[in-house]
C-alpha cells in the first residue's frame, strides 16, 4: 500500500523517467498500480461472498437463534475457497492461518450446533446373571450417555465430545475446515493447539490419541439430481466395515455437511472417493457395522441455529500455543456411584454408605476399555490402568469388555464379586 502511495505523488515516476526508458519504465509502474489495485478490488469483494455462502437461506427450518446484528456484514472469514473430497490440499488446518492477527477483531457469522448420541448397539447389552427389572437397567444404561457436539459455520467444523464415556478431555476442541487435510486440537482453557493428521478421527475417537491410521479407498455414490425427496440414504462399505448416513436437507447452503460425513467416513476407516453431500445436506444418522458385526449409532437428537464468533471456529485462535501433548492418556472412572452398583441386583444394598463389595477391574492392555456389568457400562479403564467398583452385592455377575466404538468386544464373561478381574488382551477371547 506505501508503494500505491508513493505513486500518487509522482515521486517513483520522476525518477524512472531520469534513470532512462521513459516509455517502459512507465509501462512497468502503471502495470504493477493496475495490479495492485486489482488486488485490491477483489479482496474488498471477497467478505461480500464469503457473506453469500455463510448466510442461512431458510433460518426458520433451523429454529429461533439469538442473531448478532454483526452477522449480516462479518462472517468468518476463509482464506482459502473451500475444496471437496480428496480435492482439498494435503495441509493441516492451522498452516492456512498465514495471519497472526486474524480474528483478533470480533466477527460473528451464522452457525448451526448439531448433537448426536453416541449409541453402542443392542446386542452388547444382551448378557446378565441377575434379575433386575429392564426399567432399572436402562435408567443405569442411560447414565453412561455421551454426545457429540458439532458447531458448523460456512466450511468449517468444531467438534467436541461430553459424557462419562467420552475421550475427550473438558475443553478440547478438534477443528477441520474443507480446504484442508486433518484437524487441529483445540484447548481453549489452555489456549494450546497442535495439528493431527489425515486419518486420525478413527483413533480420536476409540483409543483417545491422533495416530494416522491407514484408510481404505471407496468409491463413492453418485450425487442423485435434486428432487423432491428431503431424505436420502448413503452407503460405503470395505471388507472390514459398513457405513450408513441417513442424509437430510437442511435448509441451508452450508458445506460443512460434507466435512462432518467424511470425518464419520473416517471413523469408519474409509477414504471416500468424490463428494457425499451436496450443499445444504447433512448427516442425520451414522450406522456403524464393524468385522464382528457389532453395531455402533450416531444419531442426531438435536439442530439448534447460533451465531457465532470467528474464533470459535479458527484452527488456531490469535494467542495460541502450540503444544503436542495436548491429548492427554485416557483416565480410569466409574459411570455410576456404589448406590447405583448396588442397584446392578435389585435394591440398594442396606447399612451405611460405603456398603456392599468392591470389584477390580484391571487393563493390561495399551489402549482404553470399557465395562460392562449386567449389560450396563459401569467404568472407562485406560491403559494399563486399573479401577475399583464399589458398592456391588456379593455374587456373579456378567462381564464384557468393549473399546470404546465397540470394534473390538471381548463376548461374555464371568466376574466374581468380591474379586479382581484382568482386561484380555486385544485379539484374545
Amino acid at each position: 500500500m506505501q508503494n500505491a502511495r508513493s505513486f500518487s505523488t509522482g515521486k517513483p515516476a520522476k525518477e524512472s523517467l531520469v534513470a532512462g526508458g521513459v516509455t517502459v519504465a512507465w509501462r512497468q509502474v502503471l502495470g504493477a498500480t493496475l495490479a495492485r489495485c486489482t488486488a485490491l478490488t477483489v479482496c474488498a469483494a471477497l467478505p461480500v461472498f464469503g457473506l453469500t455462502a455463510c448466510r442461512s437461506r431458510d433460518p426458520l427450518a433451523l429454529g429461533p437463534s439469538a442473531t448478532s446484528p454483526q452477522a449480516a456484514t462479518e462472517p468468518v472469514p476463509l482464506e482459502h475457497a473451500p475444496a471437496r473430497g480428496e480435492d482439498a490440499k494435503a495441509r493441516s488446518p492451522s498452516e492456512t492461518q498465514a495471519d497472526p492477527d486474524a480474528g483478533s477483531e470480533t466477527a460473528f457469522a451464522d452457525g448451526v450446533v448439531f448433537t448426536y448420541d453416541m449409541q453402542l448397539g443392542e446386542g452388547y447389552f444382551a448378557a446378565r446373571m441377575g434379575d433386575t427389572s429392564s426399567v432399572q437397567l436402562e435408567l443405569l444404561r442411560r447414565r453412561s450417555g455421551t454426545t457429540v457436539r458439532i458447531l458448523t459455520s460456512g466450511a468449517r467444523t468444531s467438534v467436541s465430545v461430553d459424557g462419562p464415556r467420552s475421550l475427550f478431555p473438558p475443553g478440547l476442541e478438534a477443528r477441520s475446515q474443507a480446504d484442508t487435510r486433518g484437524f487441529t486440537l483445540v484447548d481453549a482453557r489452555e489456549k494450546r493447539f497442535t495439528d493431527a493428521p489425515s486419518g486420525a478421527w478413527r483413533a480420536l475417537f476409540s483409543d483417545g490419541r491422533t495416530d494416522a491410521a491407514p484408510l481404505r479407498p471407496v468409491d463413492a455414490p453418485s450425487l442423485p439430481v435434486p428432487g423432491p425427496e428431503r431424505e436420502r440414504t448413503v452407503t460405503l462399505a470395505t471388507k472390514v466395515t459398513a457405513l450408513s448416513l441417513l442424509v437430510a436437507v437442511t435448509g441451508d447452503d452450508s458445506a460443512a455437511g460434507e466435512l462432518v460425513a467424511r470425518m464419520f467416513a473416517e471413523v469408519a476407516g474409509m477414504n471416500p472417493h468424490g463428494p457425499l453431500l451436496r450443499d445444504g445436506e447433512h448427516v442425520k444418522r451414522a450406522d456403524f457395522q464393524w468385522s464382528n458385526g457389532r453395531k455402533f449409532r450416531l444419531a442426531l437428537t438435536a439442530r439448534l441455529a447460533k451465531t457465532v464468533e470467528s474464533a470459535d471456529l479458527l484452527a488456531v485462535p490469535p494467542g495460541y500455543q502450540r503444544r503436542r501433548d495436548l491429548l492427554p492418556a485416557p483416565t480410569s472412572r466409574a459411570f455410576l456411584s456404589p448406590a447405583e452398583m448396588g442397584s446392578l441386583r435389585g435394591a440398594v444394598p442396606e447399612g451405611p454408605p460405603g456398603g456392599g463389595s468392591t470389584l477390580w477391574l484391571v487393563n493390561r492392555d495399551l489402549a482404553p476399555r470399557i465395562a460392562l456389568l449386567e449389560g450396563i457400562p459401569v467404568g472407562l479403564l485406560g491403559g494399563n490402568q486399573s479401577l475399583a467398583l464399589e458398592g456391588l452385592r456379593p455374587g456373579r455377575y456378567a462381564i464384557r469388555w468393549l473399546s470404546p466404538l465397540g470394534e473390538l468386544d471381548s463376548g461374555d464373561g464371568v466376574a466374581e464379586v468380591p474379586g479382581v478381574v484382568t482386561v484380555p488382551l486385544s485379539g484374545s477371547p
